[in-house]
């Protein structure tokens, strides 16, 4: 199928696009997420970005490996790709490690890598007991959590890297964070461009004024998100077997992963299908094809309920 429902799609964040100026800085944003999360937040233009501001800051060079999971998408190829050498399969020569907790769906790992980094692009946190396993570093995305076209969070455990933020953005070029503002916009509405968005946002690290307005006019989503995922997830359970996952009360995922079953219709063309990891480990290597049920935002009561229907049993 063309569709791709892991995360809020374009008609989801069109609506908040053209919705008047709100006189919105980076400050108020990093305020309202670091209170929101009991931890400190800075704000970029992607998790990209973020994860890019955190390899330079670090270090890491062409002399490091980077290990991130098999299936793992390919923006995080790509930013791996520019600092080191990546590679899907962990051994204990990895020096950078990316803890993947796909889809807001908790995993374990067992690495020794010097430097850590916990993906949690999708999670929606309840609280902040889930932050930091292993690691200093937190990934947030804010297009596949509140449903804006931009912005990301990185949240520090230990906020030494604020001065190394600040330099990056006194740095980051104005025209180019107008056009990869631009390039996103013109995605969402259908328009077609040579260039993408996504071949330069490793290096943009300033967000405009349209961008932050767009963030500060959905940063009310991530209540909204908390309590529509928690009580999807109480409708899930009285239908469909999903006991195999490992879940937190702290942690909600945007999506679960569902074992294909004889008794479920999964024929339909309307169900996407993914390859998962089912031990939830990150340095595992087994993984097995799953259909997705989405839980998050943008998907209406209606649509969630035609997904239930299709993954119950007959």
């Amino acid at each position: 199928m063309d569709r791709d429902y892991q995360w809020p799609e374009f008609p989801y964040k069109l609506t908040f696009i053209d919705h008047g100026e709100l006189n919105t800085s980076i400050a108020y944003i990093e305020q309202y997420f670091t209170k929101l999360l009991g931890a400190r937040c800075y704000l970029f233009p992607s998790a990209r970005s973020a994860l890019s501001a955190v390899l330079s800051f670090e270090k890491i060079n062409r002399n490091h490996l980077l290990y991130a999971p098999k299936w793992s998408s390919h923006c995080v190829w790509d930013i791996l790709a520019r600092y080191g050498n990546p590679c899907a399969n962990y051994s204990n020569d990895i020096d950078v490690t990316l803890n993947v907790n796909k889809w807001g769906l908790p995993f374990t790992n067992e690495s020794k890598s010097f430097l850590q980094i916990n993906d949690s692009v999708d999670s929606i946190f309840i609280n902040n007991t889930d932050l930091f396993h292993g690691s200093n570093y937190e990934l947030i995305s804010l297009p596949k959590t509140i449903g804006s076209f931009s912005g990301g969070l990185l949240v520090v455990k230990d906020a030494s890297i604020g001065d190394y933020i600040n330099e990056l953005r006194q740095s980051s070029s104005v025209s180019l964070a107008k056009n990869q503002q631009q390039l996103k916009i013109d995605v969402l509405k259908g328009h077609k461009n040579v260039s993408s968005w996504e071949e330069l946002d490793w290096t943009n690290f300033i967000l405009p004024p349209h961008a932050l307005s767009n963030i500060g006019y959905c940063m009310k989503n991530y209540a909204t998100a908390q309590q529509v995922i928690q009580n999807r997830l109480k409708e899930v359970k009285n239908k469909i077997n999903y006991d195999y996952l490992n879940l937190t009360s702290s942690r909600l995922p945007c999506l679960l992963p569902i074992k294909p079953c004889p008794s479920i219709n999964n024929s339909s063309k309307s169900l996407m299908k993914r390859m998962f990891n089912l031990s939830q480990k990150n340095e595992g290597s087994t993984f097995d094809s799953v259909n997705l049920l989405p839980l998050h935002i943008g998907i209406s009561d209606q649509e969630f309920s035609e997904f239930i229907t299709l993954l119950s049993s007959e």
